[in-house]
């Protein structure tokens, strides 16, 4: 009676959660983590993602009472605040030094927001209400009267189409979808990067971002959720620590899921075969749970292991945990750098045990994403100002607020450049006055003190212009000690890039403006479009000797700006989860040779069984479905992209 009853309450619960799933589907924006297209990507226990679905919306509860309703006005008032209207980008071309220290010390005269300098292409982009765009030409040469053109043509549109759609009856508006449930159509979903996750159709709020890595943490053993510190508004910056350590299971015997080989014996121990008989099958499932326990207890005398201890005279020190770590959202308006590291994060988390190169950079190093370091801000732009670049915290002129955290960390700070509260760019009245730029420090040296970290790599990703800048960023006069191994991985990425999306990056190093001062004839003293002194990747390279450090700044070039369409939220993600793909590969020591013989991670299942049953050439590997370069054109490529990017020096 007892089991008849604890069956029917069963079905009910699953009928129930049949019944409520379309429902679920049909919400317009929200967290929960889909099956993605990429077929050698999906986890065999993904395939009940609707059952999944609804049990996560149940327990993590994600819109309580009332706050939907709520979110959609706080959306709706930021995309419509009346100032955009009047406000306008304009871009410059800079041909001289002079004309580069002119407008940077008129930018700082009026408080004006540089949206982008790019020593590539020579470029100056500018926010500024348009009645002051006479005042601004007043104080510059008259070179550059003539050399200005409009960047964005209808900046409130813009900022309109970033937020995600909603529907509903309430939202009649054109820039909404009127119907209930409505989504943008498969093609824009795509993008071009094969995949239907529902979390990359639209840009998210941060409760969105920080419930869906609390489900990816619950989710896959080798998934933690970790806390780097708290803003100044008291939220907590959180990130997730990928690594196969993480489980409990030797890296060595590691597949996906958190099993060995030995648990899938025991698997296949368990398994009740109808043939045999019933005493048989008992003894066996008897033995295999013998192992199991044994097993269990071997884990967890190897977790001890490896924590942190100190060593006695004779016995060798444990080796350091090798990491990696991503950042994104440093600067608050900069959605698409906090997308692509909660890309990056799906696309490794799900292609561990599916793709050799990941399962190998996992089982190798420790890989730390942290998607919005500026959590404060972040909120700001989905509810007040969608162009906030700061932090939210208070400063010593109580009408501007925050700090730019790219110019908060304690290498090389200097305040002479950035003395004023209501610069874009303002650093503080002494290092680590952010509370942002503190926490995150103080955890990574806790890290490395404390916890056995090595920082090998620092990816601090950005937007927008397209660059991939190396240390050191306070000064052109002082060169990096692997300053070749810098340039040499930068044109890497740059090149791993262009092979996956056709675009093209440029690689300086971070420290040279427009004109690029290290050999312009300038002083490096000179006033520049905006200085260096207090970066994140300064600080990671030179403090903690993360030698592998760059600053990456995605899409675009400059049509869109900060406000790129939700629609570049997948094919931007692609391309920087290929270019860290590379990045793993060269600190695994193959320099980005096995990345680039690699099987195409978009091929579907059906694909992959058809291309093992075609005949192999002579080397093991089907040329079908390889990414095949010349040396020679992959070295001519990188010396190119060198070049162009330092033409001016």
């Amino acid at each position: 009676m007892k089991s008849r009853s604890l069956g029917a309450v069963l079905l009910q619960a699953i009928a129930f959660l049949l019944l409520i799933t379309p429902a679920i589907a049909a919400r317009p924006h929200t967290s929960r983590v889909t099956e993605p297209a990429h077929g050698s990507w999906v986890p065999r226990f993904m395939r009940l993602a609707w059952l999944r679905d609804s049990i996560a919306d149940y327990i993590f509860n994600r819109d309580g009472p009332g706050s939907g309703d709520l979110r959609r006005t706080q959306w709706y008032n930021a995309a419509n605040a009346a100032k955009y209207a009047q406000q306008t980008v304009i871009r410059f071309n800079v041909a001289t030094p002079d004309e580069e220290a002119a407008l940077a010390a008129a930018a700082q005269r009026l408080f004006l927001d540089i949206w982008s300098f790019n020593n590539y292409t020579g470029t100056v982009d500018i926010l500024l209400d348009k009645e002051d765009v006479k005042p601004l030409l007043t104080l510059l040469p008259h070179s550059l009267h003539r050399s200005f053109t409009p960047l964005v043509p209808d900046l409130a549109a813009a900022v309109r189409d970033t937020y995600p759609k909603l529907g509903g009856a309430a939202d009649a508006l054109p820039l909404f979808p009127t119907k209930p449930g409505s989504l943008p159509d498969e093609a824009a979903v795509s993008g071009g990067g094969g995949t239907d996750n529902v979390f990359f159709r639209d840009y998210q709020p941060y409760p969105v971002i920080v419930q869906w890595m609390k489900l990816l943490d619950v989710m896959f053993p080798f998934v933690e959720m970790v806390s780097v510190g708290e803003s100044a508004e008291g939220r907590e910056i959180l990130g997730l620590r990928v690594g196969a350590s993480n489980s409990g299971t030797p890296n060595d015997k590691k597949s996906f899921g958190g099993k060995d080989v030995a648990d899938e014996r025991d698997d296949k121990d368990e398994v009740d075969d109808d043939g045999e008989e019933d005493g048989f099958v008992l003894k066996k499932k008897k033995h295999s749970k013998e192992k199991k326990d044994k097993k269990d207890k071997k884990h967890k005398k190897e977790k001890k292991k490896r924590k942190s201890k100190p060593t006695s005279p004779g016995e060798e020190p444990e080796p350091k945990k090798k990491t990696i770590l991503i950042t994104g959202g440093l600067h608050a308006r900069e959605w698409i750098s906090s997308s692509s590291v909660s890309y990056i994060a799906w696309a490794i988390i799900t292609g561990y045990g599916h793709t050799n190169m990941i399962t190998k950079l996992v089982d190798n190093f420790d890989i730390v994403l942290v998607p919005v370091v500026n959590p404060d801000g972040y909120e700001y732009t989905w509810q007040t100002d969608r162009l906030w670049r700061k932090t939210r915290q208070a400063t010593n002129f109580r009408y501007c607020r925050g700090y730019d955290l790219d110019h908060a960390f304690g290498y090389e700070w200097d305040s002479k450049t950035r003395d004023e509260p209501c610069s874009e760019s303002y650093g503080g009245e002494s290092a680590f006055q952010a509370v942002e730029a503190q926490s995150i420090s103080a955890w990574a040296r806790n890290e490395v003190e404390a916890n056995n970290v090595e920082f090998i790599g620092f990816l601090d990703l950005h937007s927008y212009s397209q660059q991939i800048m190396f240390p050191f960023s306070y000064s052109c006069a002082a060169d990096p000690p692997n300053l070749e191994n810098l340039e040499e991985l930068a044109a890497g990425l740059a090149k791993a890039i262009r092979l996956s999306t056709g675009e093209t990056y440029s690689v300086s190093s971070a420290c040279e403006g427009v004109m690029g001062f290290a050999s312009s004839g300038a002083s490096v003293d000179s006033t520049r479009i905006e200085s260096g002194g207090g970066s994140a990747i300064d600080w990671f390279y030179h403090e903690l000797h993360a030698k592998y450090s760059y600053q990456i700044k995605l899409r675009d070039t400059g049509s869109y700006g900060f406000l790129l369409p939700s629609s570049e939220i997948v094919p931007t993600g692609e391309e920087v989860f290929n270019a860290v793909k590379y990045f793993g590969d060269f600190l695994l020591g193959n320099n980005g040779i096995e990345k680039s013989f690699e099987k195409n991670e978009d091929a579907s299942e059906s694909e992959a069984e058809a291309e093992a049953k075609t005949p192999s050439t002579s080397n093991g590997v089907s040329n079908s479905k390889i990414h095949v370069t010349e040396d020679a054109d992959l070295e001519g490529e990188q010396f190119a992209i060198l070049l162009s990017g330092r033409r001016r020096r």
